[in-house]
């Protein structure tokens, strides 16, 4: 090992820089996030390798039981390398030795560049030249993070653009072809709605799917090709931390005019989508999003003649209408006798309100929907 090391560049590729630094060691090399997910590795020398080195390259990140909260933490604390020694997890997994050591920006931990094998192979000069890495790579990520930060908010700006209808050049410029087709989807979910979609982002990108993200008020925005739904439903069924995530997907449109409709139709699949972990296009749920769009016109203007009919409402009448005139299933509903339920009906029937009539029961319906939406 020459201890002065090779000379990295902090503007050079990183995985290039990983493969020169494992070179230099000896040893093969990975640098992850504070996260622990995986940013760049070396080549595998299969000599050396185990299991985790070949999981994490695998999945992109630490599996969950080796990444530890205070290994972490020792590491971004320490300002020179970690050793761990070789031992087994507590589920009897066997583990070879690592070091550690933080990546940091300023103040700013960035992530960890970890080295598979023993201690005892670093020199005092290899240790001092993994800290000038360490240092190299910092430079790199901060400069990546900080081109990544402007790219992200001049997409964002242009997917805003592109759903309010204000630039119909936006989505070109994102590199969307409406040959292709294009869509919307409308995204809610558990947390911070930035860490969303930087999940999402990560995720989308890893499936190589094309996609422009933003947020608008409490919902994440996403800009795709005809593709975005089953990407969205693969992702929210195999990633557990998008469990409590719920999205609605508009309509393929292939102008970028008619892409403020796409987003007016992912809105109203997504305030219809009742089920968390799930995508569902506009054309899955249109009855409850048509009824939803309906109700909402109705209680937005309390001038409409359909609100005359409000003072009929009460449980018996809701529990009739939604029973599709029914008496004995309104009965159970109510836990009454039938002949109660009927004998309301025939009463309102003479007072001008006649509950076997279908216009009737559709307005009341209307206005039943309108006043549980509120």
């Amino acid at each position: 090992m020459d201890a002065s090391g090779p000379d990295i560049s902090p503007f050079g590729d990183i995985t290039t820089t990983m493969n020169m630094l494992a070179g230099w060691l000896g040893h093969p090399v990975a640098l992850v996030d504070t996260e622990w997910r995986v940013l760049a590795f070396s080549a595998i020398d299969p000599a050396t390798a185990d299991d985790l080195q070949r999981d994490a390259i695998l999945s992109q990140s630490v599996p969950a039981v080796h990444a530890r909260t205070d290994s972490r933490d020792r590491i971004l604390r320490s300002p020179g390398p970690v050793a761990f020694p070789a031992g087994r997890t507590a589920t009897g997994e066997e583990v070879s030795a690592r070091i550690g050591i933080r990546v940091r920006h300023a103040d700013r931990p960035l992530g960890m560049l970890w080295i598979l094998g023993d201690a005892d192979a670093l020199t005092l000069g290899g240790q001092a030249h993994l800290r000038r890495v360490s240092d190299a790579v910092a430079a790199h990520l901060e400069w990546e993070r900080i081109s990544r930060t402007a790219d992200r908010a001049r997409s964002a700006a242009l997917v805003r653009a592109a759903v309010d209808g204000s630039d119909a050049s936006a989505s070109g410029r994102l590199g969307f072809s409406p040959e292709r087709g294009m869509r919307i989807a409308a995204i809610v979910g558990e947390g911070s709605i930035v860490d969303l979609r930087d999940t999402f982002d990560r995720e989308l990108t890893g499936l190589g799917v094309a996609a422009a993200t933003t947020v608008i008020g409490d919902r994440m925005i996403v800009l795709g090709d005809s593709g975005l739904h089953g990407a969205l439903s693969r992702l929210m069924c195999t990633l557990p931390v998008l469990a409590g995530t719920r999205a609605g997907v508009g309509g393929t449109v292939r102008r970028a005019a008619d892409l403020p409709e796409s987003a007016r139709e992912a809105g109203a699949a997504l305030t219809a989508n009742a089920h968390a972990g799930t995508a569902r296009e506009i054309d899955e749920v249109l009855v409850e999003a048509a009824v939803r769009e309906i109700a909402g016109l109705v209680k937005s203007d309390p001038g409409l003649l359909v609100h005359r009919l409000s003072p009929a409402l009460d449980d018996g009448v809701r529990a009739y209408v939604d029973s599709g005139a029914d008496a004995r299933r309104a009965a159970e509903v109510l836990h009454v006798h039938p002949n109660t339920v009927r004998y309301r009906v025939r009463a309102l029937r003479d007072r001008g309100t006649d509950l076997d009539d279908a216009d009737t029961r559709l307005l009341l319906a209307l206005l039943v929907r309108a006043t549980a939406e509120g």
